[in-house]
């Protein structure tokens, strides 16, 4: 066996050298390919949902969308708030326009909270008040038209109405709850 001469030697290391870098090249490049190949369809992905929307909303637009929720809620049937004053008060001016005697008024401290029919997550405030008034059952009338005509909310519920005769006095007596339905907190 002959041995091999140092020029043999060196071009057997640079071949072999050679070899080796183009199977590590090989490697690298099929690597970064499949790398690329899984962000290209990633970049594709994203590119067909953007595609996909209608238009790609600005900060103006949002906000002057929010600004016309924002007064529609106000324009809402439902109360933000409701005092006892002012439901005092409203009570208080269609008993006196009426011309029947206010008997009792009685408000509760704070809203229970209900849910409302039709699938509102939320949960409304209602704000009650018993009250009882006295009159001829025309005065009573009078009354409750007044409460209908004045109402200082869309919301207003009147409930539990309970009227009685009393002989001894010849006067009707009207004992109901007012109930007013207002914004979630």
């Amino acid at each position: 066996m002959r041995k091999l001469s140092s020029f043999q030697l060196v071009f057997l290391l640079l071949t072999i050298g050679l070899v080796a870098g183009t199977i590590y090249f090989g490697v690298l490049y099929y690597l970064s390919y499949r790398s690329e190949g899984a962000l290209a369809r990633e970049i594709e992905d994203v590119e067909s949902t953007i595609s996909s929307l209608q238009y790609i909303p600005n900060l103006s637009v949002l906000r002057a969308q929010l600004a016309a929720l924002e007064e529609q809620l106000e324009e809402m049937p439902f109360p933000k708030e409701v005092n006892n004053p002012e439901m005092w008060d409203y009570v208080r001016r269609a008993a006196q326009n009426a011309d029947v005697d206010l008997r009792y008024w009685n408000a509760e401290d704070e809203p229970s909270q209900v849910q409302i029919a039709g699938g509102s997550a939320s949960e409304y405030r209602v704000h009650t008040y018993d009250v009882t008034v006295a009159g001829s059952l025309t005065q009573i009338f009078n009354f409750l038209s007044q409460m209908e005509d004045n109402a200082p909310f869309d919301t207003v519920k009147l409930e539990d109405i309970d009227l009685e005769y009393d002989s001894e006095d010849d006067e009707w007596s009207l004992v109901f709850t007012i109930y007013v339905y207002a914004q979630p907190q």
